[in-house]
């Protein structure tokens, strides 16, 4: 990944050099920053090093300060801060100029090679790439489209990019995307765009998409002539599978008999299950100022696997993951006071999803689990611990049943009951529960609810 590093160039008037001064931030683990933070931010789940901490706050001209509490927290502060004890997963560290040595010719930019030609792409506003997970792929962070698109130009191998305006992913793809890689989205909020290099061909052809137009490097976002769909279709979702019944046998020559009862299993039916939040996708429509996250997994009775967001890489075939933020690992939600924090990248509402398929027949245990973060952050002004995700089980096959409970379930909520009880884990919040799901051989299916 390529850091941008900031330098201050001081003139000295008497003198054909410069003094020059890098910015870099010593961190002492086991200490925290003491003040109040100006950003906090949730580090995505390929970002969640100390390193990538630092970087946010060079990159920031106002940072003088910076915490991160492992894995996932990163703060940053605006004016002067002191230090106190704290846990061996958080560090605190100030900004400080150290001078480079040598004149300024020597840390001028160096000559490059001739730049490569900008390439051509077919883009479409709002869409996203859909491909499976790959190494032939590099996810980066870029401030703006331009940026990302030129990261594409400067790579001999680059065959498509996705850019994430709401949270400054930019990820290149070395190996070639089609059409049917391109998926909408829905079309509000920060620009989001698939954009793919098509294949060169040795006579000029039309366009390969009518409705997206192929512009030269580099450019904004094309806007389609064609409408966003209502309900852009989640690449990541399998079909449902086909009723595994063996072709019709021929008429029985012999007596009528009595019909067979369908094996177990054979008749088709889906179930989808929804972990999300009940005030909806937008951050200030939550009740409540803070953090929370719920995940879920889920398994089938007898049968190995599991089938959630740290098995997304190997799940079994009876299942498909995904979850509404390419970064996302649970149902989350952060919601700041805008009074107080105007950075809209850094709030965000996610949810997950899981289809299972073949589920006459069969058992599995939908297990909702919270995730305690390492500290309670401002426990006297936060209620976060009131924002449980609700989860919903939908039988999406048989025509009688639908909701298996039309308010869903999530783990209760109390609030005299926090997260977090004098800096630790608080015993009394329960924050685990399972809805084990049964359905019959024809896809009528049945819920209990336990709390754990």
């Amino acid at each position: 990944m390529q850091y941008k590093q900031i330098f201050i160039a001081l003139a000295l008037a008497s003198s054909t050099s410069a003094q020059l001064f890098e910015k870099k931030i010593p961190a002492r683990q086991g200490k925290k920053c003491v003040g109040q933070a100006d950003q906090v931010i949730k580090l995505g789940q390929k970002n969640q090093t100390l390193e990538r901490c630092k970087l946010k706050c060079i990159n920031d001209s106002k940072c003088e300060a910076m915490q991160y509490e492992a894995p996932k927290m990163c703060s940053l502060y605006y004016n002067s801060i002191t230090m106190a004890a704290a846990d061996d997963d958080t560090y605190c560290g100030r900004v400080k100029l150290v001078e480079v040595t040598g004149d300024a010719e020597d840390v001028t930019e160096a000559p490059t090679p001739a730049p490569l030609p900008a390439k051509n792409y077919i883009i479409k506003d709002y869409t996203k790439c859909s491909v499976e997970s790959t190494e032939k792929s590099t996810t980066l962070e870029r401030e703006s489209q331009a940026e990302c698109q030129a990261q594409c130009d400067g790579s001999k191998n680059c065959k498509a990019y996705m850019w994430n305006g709401k949270i400054d992913k930019c990820v290149i793809y070395k190996y070639r995307l089609t059409s049917e890689n391109v998926i909408d989205v829905k079309p509000e909020g920060p620009m989001r765009v698939c954009a793919i290099v098509p294949k060169e061909t040795s006579a000029p052809t039309a366009s390969p998409v009518a409705s997206i137009p192929v512009t030269a490097s580099p450019v904004a976002s094309v806007p389609v002539t064609s409408s966003p769909t209502a309900s852009p279709v989640r690449a990541s979702t399998k079909a449902p599978t086909v009723s595994a019944t063996n072709a019709p046998t021929k008429s029985p020559t012999g007596s009528p008999t009595a019909s067979p009862v369908a094996a177990a299993g054979t008749t088709e039916c889906t179930l989808r299950a929804t972990l999300d939040f009940d005030f909806g996708d937008e951050p200030n429509d939550a009740p409540y100022y803070g953090y929370h996250a719920d995940y879920m997994a889920v398994t089938q009775q007898g049968v190995s696997g599991r089938c959630s967001y740290n098995n997304k890489n190997n799940l079994p075939s009876w299942c498909t993951y995904e979850n509404s933020s390419s970064d996302g690992d649970s149902a989350y939600v952060a919601n700041f006071d805008d009074d107080y924090y105007d950075d809209d990248i850094n709030e965000m509402v996610t949810k997950e999803k899981i289809f299972v398929t073949g589920a006459a027949g069969s058992t599995f245990e939908f297990k909702v689990r919270h995730w305690f973060y390492g500290k309670d952050y401002y426990p006297d002004e936060w209620f976060d611990h009131m924002m449980a995700a609700t989860l919903r089980i939908r039988n999406k096959s048989n025509p009688d049943q639908k909701d298996l409970n039309e308010d869903g379930w999530s783990h209760p909520v109390d609030m005299n009951t926090p997260t977090h009880k004098n800096g630790a884990q608080n015993p009394d919040y329960k924050g685990d529960f399972v809805v084990t799901v049964s359905c019959s051989d024809s896809c009528f299916c049945s819920a209990s609810y336990l709390l754990l």
